[in-house]
C-alpha cells in the first residue's frame, strides 16, 4: 500500500490508522517528515549529462548475472553448466541456456542492458535552458 501524505499531522494520524502504535507512527515520521534539512544542490554539466547512459548502465548491472558471467565465460559448458547449477540452484536447461547467452553476448550487454533515451528535438520536444 502507497500514500502520499505531505501534512506531517495527518501522516502520523494515517499511521496510527494502518495499526501502528503511537511511538511507532512517530519513529516514521522520523523518517518519511524530516525536519531540519539543510538545502540540497545538484550540480551537473553537459560532459556529466552525456555519460548519462553510461551511468544508467552501471546502474542496473546485475551482479548475479555478473558472477555468473565472470566464473563461465572461459569454461566448457560442461564445467560452466556444473558451476552454474551448483552455485545458482539453476535446472540442467536453465544453466545450458544462460550458458549459450554467456557465449554469444557481450559481457556488458549481458550483465545490464543499455538504458535508451529519447532526443527531445526528434521527438518534437523544446525545453528553456537555465534557471
Amino acid at each position: 500500500m502507497t500514500f502520499s501524505i505531505a501534512d506531517k499531522n495527518k501522516a502520523y494520524q494515517k499511521y496510527q490508522e494502518l495499526g501502528l502504535t503511537k511511538e511507532q507512527a512517530k519513529t516514521m515520521l522520523e523518517y518519511t517528515h524530516c525536519a531540519d534539512l539543510i538545502p540540497n544542490y545538484y550540480i551537473t554539466s553537459e560532459d556529466m549529462v552525456g555519460k548519462a547512459g553510461v551511468w544508467g548502465h552501471f546502474g542496473s548491472w546485475d551482479f548475479t548475472k555478473a558472477t555468473m558471467y565472470q566464473n563461465t565465460h572461459n569454461l566448457a559448458r560442461a564445467d560452466a553448466v556444473a558451476y552454474l547449477t551448483t552455485t545458482f540452484n539453476l535446472s540442467e536447461e536453465e544453466a545450458d541456456r544462460m550458458y549459450s547467452e554467456i557465449q554469444t553476448t557481450k559481457g556488458d550487454q549481458w550483465i545490464a542492458p543499455w538504458p535508451g533515451y529519447v532526443d527531445c528535438t526528434l521527438a518534437g520536444i523544446s525545453f528553456q535552458r537555465g534557471l
